[in-house]
């Protein structure tokens, strides 16, 4: 054993080396001139390394190697010509591990999973220290290639047994999985195994990954689902549905191993494949590589999470509890990860609800970024779509149990979205204060998808006029050229927000590594969770707790826990599936009781429960796997109990368990309103002419207007369309139903894209006409599809067109009748949305002066000057802001601020309402707090995503020429790191300014490069630049003074983009809005925003809010919101999706 002073030694060399790994990343980013410059440039890093490692928040764990712990493991897999990452591309995915007391001497042993050499078994000797005793037990595994490790007692007999998976039949790797019964210890306390597959049925043949053990039919004894994986050589591109008929891969497809008993020696007993009548999918599509079991929907059962590599969806099993399970993913989920690894599930807000959470290989650092593969392109990620896949996104995500049957996606919003090429995510409670916490184990010995090497193996990189470049005479010259980046692993702390902070670099000792299995597991017995990691090519990781330094005792009284040792009843004495309850001040918390997690792992021991400040536990509950309970002595904590299973025990009541959700009291009366209408967007995509702009401004359809059509007192409405299809009108009748008549004038105008619509007395004859915006981003200058659109009511709801704007071309957001002027007539604005085919450039906005007869002057110029210029205008709403008894107007900017254009009498002068700069893209006004002014609501974006834009760091938008050939291009950029990048990837650069390409060859050059050096100083300076400095959407509240304050949404309201806000009849002083976004036009690169659902937010006159989502799953593209009356006493609200169905709520 080392001693004190070398061990100190090594931690102050390891934070020197973290120190000086930190240095070269900023010099890669760095490039002074000269030598002078260069010396400065190092001691001013020396020295903010320096202070960033002072100012570092410890992340309370201490790394120790195998050199001090006696782990002297090491999976490291040779190539061959046979074998090697191009013929498997799992190559690189690591070895198993599995964590359990296999001696039962009362301390966690590690058994380990080497892929091409022995595995390895060290018992644990105390003080963190463990010896090799793998020769003597009997257990170092077949040749070939293992994976996945699982612990389990599979004959119930007190010994844990250890579960092998192997990848056999392809490329050479043969063999099975393996199953070692543990025969007891001998003397000197080794465990001896025996290999029993065979007589248990557990010899399965194939590509395994991981095997998880579970009670899934609810008959007391423990199952079997085996998680496969795939090679592309199955074939494994092409639609869904045709994999679908060509029905089970022999070794690629997931299996579902029913437990039929003991095996009797005869021929009974043993494990039966029910995959099929189980429901379980099977096709050569499925690329496994993670899987979790929990109980989603608190029920008592387990279900089941799968991680599936490339296009193929993840499945998530709902268990039926009738033998089967249900796949629901494309029900419940809105979009997963594109290459997702390893998974695990847990409850992160202590809501009662389990949430899911898989990894991926999105970069955090900002050079590997760039220097690495992005997304698919707009058309391929539809196409995809058109196959049958759901949405995929290159990135970690997390899926938020929303306590009815649906998820939201809010990893980004969680800051967990980009750890890089990660495997294996751990949820536990690393620092006993109550909350789950997240470790992500990281790294792959050979960066694939690092574009120049990509480009090297496929193509020529030469310069011009040089030779060509030398070529690899084998496969394993082109291997030996990816790039080695080792990375650090992830420790996350929950802030109980559903936000983690990224403390890795905190930990003592911090070192990079390619990590791949990991476990926690209290290995020293002191009452805290310790990490080990499986590495490649490394010793393996032992990652000390350092909350408590020895005793048992917690380091703060709020860090109590206790550990529940489980015996459970004789089929399953570990009692995997029984789960902990705790009711206290931090919520209902529930640890469920399955052992394998994360990615190739599992851990048997006691479940340790963090509860932080112990005095506001109320009670502890244990629930036993077939439901019945025991309630936990909660008298004393800090400590380790026993909880035995018996008979006859109560029943738990599920419902208890989630946190009740209160809905909005609103419901879906479509069906029964006569309402048939479905909005269909047109497949034009923006980014085929422009491929830089951030997101596409041609689906914000439908329109939406509400008004007495017919003057029979009853509301009707008009809905827009897209192009092609048909906008309608919609006639109320006494009963409370709509009709929709054939209207010959609005029909033959199918070509337009009706984007907003408004009803107006236009001609003063008492009856509503028809003013309607067109839209989209297809049609240029002075096509017809861009002229604004009026038409006029006979009074009896019969329309025929007749254009008072003629002349006028715009691609416009809205359309917004108003008398500004009190001379008794109606005026007209019209507000510009983007320059088609130059988003660049800023649109014109239009007032519009009603001089009677249907003429319509434009006096923008000389009344509201400010309007002609203001910004890309996406929604404006007129109010008498101040009080002044005429009207106002209130509009959102896209790259701009929530304004107002203010009513003199004489003309019109912009005042900026928000502080901040936004994607603003709604507003709303009301007398919120009800002190008699009128207040703003702003809908944005939302922090659900990549950009995360501040006042220090905004999003920025240059607009410039930069390759001089007459066209304007638009470079989004935005903070990595604390450093300024480009948001467009290498390939998007490259075709959109080709000149790049004869300046940056090599992709890890236009990594290193600032915007200056990409895009040439002159041209960057010269840019015409856009910002925003926040993505939040806000309550601007209007002071005494007139001037507004602000305040944002609840956080509820931020994890997706709000298009439309309406108010709603107040209750209980209290003012309630309908709330509705989400957008799915982005840039793939930036992902879909499409956590957001249906929601009334209500609101108190001390500005406190609440949200309240609509039940059911409310969740598409809402683009306009209405209030109609509808044959009752009650208000009814049209909500207007984005290709989908208009739909009514009461």
């Amino acid at each position: 054993m080392r001693s004190p002073a070398s061990i100190e030694s090594r931690k102050r060399f390891n934070k020197l080396s973290v120190r000086v790994h930190s240095l070269r990343l900023r010099l890669s980013q760095w490039r002074p001139h000269g030598a002078v410059g260069c010396l400065a440039a190092l001691l001013l890093f020396i020295s903010c390394t320096e202070q960033d490692a002072e100012q570092q928040t410890p992340a309370g764990f201490e790394l120790l190697t195998g050199d001090e712990t006696g782990l002297t493991f090491r999976n490291d897999p040779q190539m061959d010509e046979v074998l090697n990452v191009f013929s498997y591309m799992y190559f690189y995915n690591g070895g198993g591990l599995a964590a359990g007391d296999f001696n039962n001497d009362g301390l966690p042993d590690l058994y380990f999973t080497a892929n091409r050499d022995d595995n390895a078994l060290f018992l644990n000797e105390g003080n963190l220290q463990f010896r090799d005793v793998t020769v003597a037990a009997g257990i170092a595994g077949q040749d070939s290639w293992t994976t996945g490790a699982s612990v389990v007692d599979i004959n119930q007999d007190g010994w844990l047994d250890i579960y092998v998976t192997q990848v056999s039949g392809y490329a050479a790797m043969q063999g099975f999985n393996q199953l070692y019964l543990n025969q007891g210890a001998d003397a000197n306390g080794v465990p001896a195994f025996r290999e029993a597959a065979a007589e248990y049925g557990l010899d399965q043949v194939g590509f395994g990954t991981q095997a998880v053990f579970l009670d899934y039919d609810g008959d007391g004894d423990l199952d079997c689902f085996q998680l496969n994986h795939s090679v592309h050589q199955n074939g494994t591109f092409g639609p869904r549905e045709r994999f679908d008929q060509q029905g089970r891969h022999p070794l690629a497809g997931d299996r579902l191993l029913r437990n039929d008993g003991l095996p009797d020696g005869v021929g009974g007993g043993g494990f039966t494949d029910v995959s099929v009548e189980a429901g379980i999918i099977g096709t050569a599509l499925g690329y496994g590589l993670g899987v979790s079991v929990g109980d989603i929907n608190n029920d008592g059962w387990p279900d089941i999470y799968v991680g599936n590599d490339f296009h193929e969806n993840d499945y998530l099993y709902l268990n039926q509890q009738n033998g089967t399970f249900r796949e629901v993913l494309t029900e419940r989920l809105r979009h997963t990860s594109r290459f997702t690894m390893g998974v695990d599930m847990a409850d992160l807000n202590n809501d009662g609800y389990t949430d899911i959470f898989s990894l991926d290989m999105l970069p955090e650092d900002p050079v590997i970024l760039k220097q690495s593969l992005a997304e698919d392109g707009f058309d391929v990620f539809r196409f995809k779509l058109g196959f049958g896949y759901n949405p995929q996104f290159s990135r970690n995500t997390l899926q938020f149990n929303n306590g009815d049957g649906t998820f939201s996606e809010i990893a980004a919003r969680a800051g967990v979205h980009a750890t890089d090429w990660s495997w294996g995510p751990l949820f536990f409670d690393m620092n006993d204060d109550g909350f789950t916490d997240l470790f992500v184990s990281n790294g792959i010995p050979r960066r694939m998808n690092d574009i120049d090497w990509i480009n090297f193996k496929t193509q020529d990189n030469s310069l011009p006029g040089t030779e060509p470049a030398t070529k690899p005479s084998d496969e394993l010259e082109y291997v030996a050229k990816m790039p080695q980046i080792k990375l650090y692993n992830k420790f996350f702390q929950n802030d109980r927000h559903l936000h983690f902070t990224d403390l890795s670099q905190g930990v003592t000792g911090a070192a990079t590594s390619y990590s791949n299995s990991a476990v926690f597991v209290d290995l020293d017995l002191d009452g805290d969770l310790d990490i080990v990691t499986n590495n490649i090519e490394d010793y393996p990781y032992i990652y000390r707790n350092q909350l408590r330094e020895g005793g048992g005792k917690s380091a703060r009284d709020s860090d109590a826990y206790l550990n529940v040792e489980l015996v459970g009843p004789d089929k399953n004495l570990n009692a995997i599936g029984a789960s902990v309850v705790v009711f206290s001040g931090n919520g209902r918390q529930r640890v469920e009781n399955h052992p394998a997690r994360g990615f190739q792992s599992s851990a048997l021991g006691p479940l340790h429960i963090g509860l932080g400040d112990s005095t506001t536990v109320d009670s502890m509950l244990l629930i036993w796997p077939d439901g019945t309970y025991t309630r936990l002595d909660t008298s004393r904590y800090n400590r380790t109990v026993t909880a035995t299973y018996a008979t006859g025990l109560p029943k738990f009541d599920y419902t208890s368990l989630g946190k009740t959700n209160q809905f909005a009291p609103l419901a879906d009366e479509t069906a029964g309103s006569g309402i048939k209408h479905s909005h269909t967007e047109n497949q034009f995509v923006d980014f085929n002419r422009e491929p830089l702009i951030p997101h596409m401004v041609s689906t914000e359809g439908p329109g939406l207007a509400v008004g007495d059509l017919n003057g029979d007192g009853l509301d009707d409405f008009f809905v827009g369309s897209s192009k092609y299809e048909r906008s309608a009108l919609y006639f109320q009748n006494p009963a409370g139903r709509f009709t929709s008549p054939e209207v010959p004038a609005i029909e033959q105008d199918s070509i337009y894209e009706d984007v907003d619509a408004a009803f107006a007395d236009l001609d003063n004859d008492g009856d509503l006409d028809l003013i309607v915006a067109a839209g989209g981003n297809e049609f240029e200058k002075q096509h017809l599809p861009r002229k604004q659109r009026t038409y006029l009511n006979d009074g009896a709801g019969n329309f025929t067109r007749t254009d008072v704007l003629n002349g006028v071309y715009a691609t416009a957001s809205r359309v917004l009748p108003m008398d500004f002027d009190g001379d008794g007539l109606v005026d007209l604005v019209v507000t510009g949305r983007v320059v088609p085919n130059d988003y660049g450039r800023i649109p014109r906005s239009y007032l519009f002066r009603n001089r009677g007869e249907l003429q319509f002057q434009d006096v923008t110029e000389k009344l509201a000057p400010g309007l002609a210029s203001l910004g890309r205008i996406t929604d404006a709403k007129w109010a008498d802001l101040d009080g002044d008894e005429d009207p106002d107007l209130v509009v959102a900017v896209e790259w701009g601020h929530v304004a107002a254009l203010m009513n003199t009498g004489a003309n019109f002068s912009v005042v900026e309402l928000s502080d901040r700069t936004g994607w603003w893209s709604c507003v709303e006004v009301a007398d919120v707090d009800g002190d008699g002014d009128l207040d703003v609501l702003a809908g944005n974006f939302g922090t659900n995503n990549k950009l995360q834009p501040t006042v220090a760091h905004p999003v920025r938008l240059y607009v410039n020429d930069f390759d001089h050939n007459g066209r304007e291009e638009t470079v989004l950029t935005y903070y990595v790191q604390g450093r300024e990048i480009p948001f467009a990837n290498y390939a998007e650069l490259l075709k959109q300014l080709p000149y790049l390409k004869k300046k940056f060859i090599y992709a890890r050059d236009f990594a290193r490069a600032t915007p200056q050096e990409l895009f040439g100083a002159d041209a960057w300076r010269q840019a015409r630049i856009f910002s925003i400095e926040t993505m939040e959407s806000m309550l601007f509240e209007q002071a005494a003074d007139g001037h507004f304050r602000s305040k944002a949404l609840p956080d509820r309201l931020q994890w997706s983009s709000i298009h439309a806000i309406q108010k709603m009849s107040d209750a209980a002083d209290k003012t309630r809005f309908l709330v509705g976004g989400n957008f799915h036009s982005a840039n793939i690169e930036m992902g879909w925003y499409d956590a957001g659902r249906l929601s009334v937010l209500t609101i108190d006159k001390q500005l406190r809010m609440e949200v309240n989502p609509i039940e059911g799953e409310v969740s598409g593209q809402v683009r306009r919101l209405s209030t109609l009356d509808v044959g009752s006493d009650r208000p009814a609200y049209l909500v207007a999706f984005n290709n989908d169905s208009l739909r009514l709520f009461r």
